[in-house]
């Protein structure tokens, strides 16, 4: 099982460009990439949404790729000095001919586009994939070594609290055992203040009441179900991939504890609804950090 939420770095050098991907994940509901990479490699960016796809299945990924270059700043263009040359040439002659004044600066000479040289085409660039992917694949790595990580205390967290639950499921249990004598003892009671000092009706009528009230307030089944809940919430915890599973199963198990709390007629038993409760509410919570 494994968490949402981690941070990988890698890298990787060759042919005199050293590059660096750093990739961070957090939870989401789907699969949502975002990529930063040099403005020179933005074709590039496809592929590495692709190359993530084929690792994660679901989180928010923020993904940025640096590069640096042992000779020069990769993204500075250098000057052709050539066109440099003709351009100020151009710019002199148009000056003397129209008989204008003012000087032809270098801020002026830098502004024109014609005077760089073009940037490399992404043709050129395409042997860069392979350091690029090499450096993203060591972040993965180390990306999900932390999730990893982080699955693994968020699984010993599910285990607490279903272990809590499970032991109040059992008080709950042992209270439900005591549901027909009290159901007996309230209509009973209920009766006495109604009726006064008025014979009781029927008592196979009574019985028939008392039976009746015990059936529309029987739990047993709901707690049965939970259980079952239960076993089946550990056993997915085992796999990967889970997270959309187990908030299936936490929906059950609220809906489970929800109809016991409605049929419930003891105030024992609906405290204990109401611990069982935030305890669901606490898995919830974690469960969306589960890929």
């Amino acid at each position: 099982m494994y968490s949402m939420t981690g941070y990988g770095r890698g890298e990787a050098t060759a042919e005199g460009k050293r590059f660096f991907a750093e990739i961070k994940s957090l939870n989401h509901r789907f699969l949502d990439i975002r990529c930063r990479t040099p403005r020179t490699h933005n074709f590039l960016e496809l592929k590495i949404q692709q190359l993530i796809q084929a690792h994660f299945r679901r989180g928010r990924f923020d993904v940025e790729i640096r590069l640096e270059s042992e000779s020069a700043l990769p993204e500075i263009r250098k000057p052709d000095l050539n066109r440099a040359r003709v351009l100020v040439s151009a710019l002199t002659q148009l000056r003397e001919s129209l008989g204008l004044t003012g000087e032809i600066s270098l801020e002026l000479i830098a502004s024109r586009s014609e005077i760089w040289e073009p940037e490399p085409a992404p043709a050129e660039l395409e042997s860069d994939w392979d350091s690029i992917q090499q450096a993203l694949l060591i972040a993965f790595a180390e990306l999900k070594q932390m999730r990893e990580k982080e699955g693994q205390a968020t699984a010993r967290e599910f285990e607490r609290r279903l272990g809590r639950i499970e032991e109040i499921t059992g008080e709950i249990s042992g209270q439900a055992g005591e549901l027909v004598s009290r159901i007996r003892e309230r209509i009973t009671e209920n009766i006495r203040k109604a009726l006064g000092p008025t014979p009781a009706p029927n008592p196979e009528r009574l019985e028939q009441e008392i039976v009746f009230w015990a059936e529309r307030s029987d739990i047993s089944e709901e707690l049965s179900r939970l259980q079952n809940h239960l076993q089946s919430f550990r056993e997915i915890m085992k796999g990967n991939e889970v997270g959309k599973k187990l908030e299936f199963l936490v929906q059950e198990m609220g809906r489970e504890i929800n109809t016991t709390g409605a049929k419930s007629t003891l105030i024992e038993i609906s405290n204990r609804v109401i611990e069982i409760k935030l305890e669901l509410e606490k898995i919830r919570e974690q469960v969306q950090n589960i890929e």
